[in-house]
Formats: C-alpha cells, sequence, structure tokens
C-alpha cells in the first residue's frame, strides 16, 4: 500500500491505465530522480553541488532562485497528484483541482518569472 501511493507509484498507475496526467506527470520523474541523487550524496548529487559553487554570483544567485521555483512548483503539483488519484478512488471530479494549477494563477507567474530569469543568465554564458 505503501509503494502504491509514493509518487513513482502513482504515476506508473495513472501511464498504465491511461489517465491523461499520467504523461505530464511523468515529466516531474527527472526533477524527482534528481533530488533522489541529492539526498543520498551520491556522485550525481554532489556533483551537481560542487558545481553551482563554481559559478559567478549572479548566475549562483538566479539558479538559487530558479531552483526554489522548481522545487515549489513541484511540491504543489506532487500534491495535486496525489489528490487527483484520491478523488479517482472515490469517483469524485477532479476539476477543481485542476482548475487551482492552471498557469493564471499569481503563484505560478512568480515561479515562471524565477525560470525566465534564470534561462535569461545563462544565455549570456553559453
Amino acid at each position: 500500500m505503501q509503494t502504491a501511493w509514493g509518487f513513482s507509484g502513482v504515476v506508473e498507475q495513472m501511464v498504465r491505465t491511461g489517465e491523461g496526467l499520467g504523461e505530464l506527470a511523468a515529466g516531474l520523474l527527472h526533477g524527482y530522480a534528481m533530488a533522489s541523487h541529492v539526498a543520498h550524496a551520491d556522485y550525481l548529487g554532489i556533483g551537481m553541488v560542487m558545481e553551482r559553487e563554481h559559478r559567478s554570483e549572479v548566475r549562483r544567485a538566479a539558479i538559487h532562485y530558479a531552483h526554489a521555483a522548481r522545487v515549489i512548483s513541484d511540491q504543489l503539483w506532487y500534491s495535486a497528484f496525489r489528490l487527483i488519484a484520491a478523488y479517482r478512488f472515490i469517483e469524485e471530479p477532479r476539476t477543481e483541482i485542476l482548475e487551482l494549477m492552471t498557469d493564471k494563477s499569481e503563484l505560478s507567474q512568480i515561479l515562471r518569472e524565477a525560470q525566465a530569469e534564470w534561462y535569461r543568465i545563462e544565455s549570456k554564458y553559453k
């Protein structure tokens, strides 16, 4: 039961059953995997942290802000996907949850701006 309600289990079930959000949820798996590398302090996780420390102050500040925005966004989506799965289980409509997660919210705009600023700064260094 615990595995089935974990994020990977919920995504797997949504993809397998053809739930429309399964593909969107699968897009979160990369960030989930990268966070696992950092949490377990393996070679990739330590390397990502060390690489950031060698950036200029401007680039480091931008990536920290963008990363914080991504973490907040991902946590909101993880919660939404669990709610959607639970609503599906009790056969309740999921439209209200989806409406809350639209890109029209003020929070979504702030998170997108953080990502856009990071892209703008990083594009100067490529």
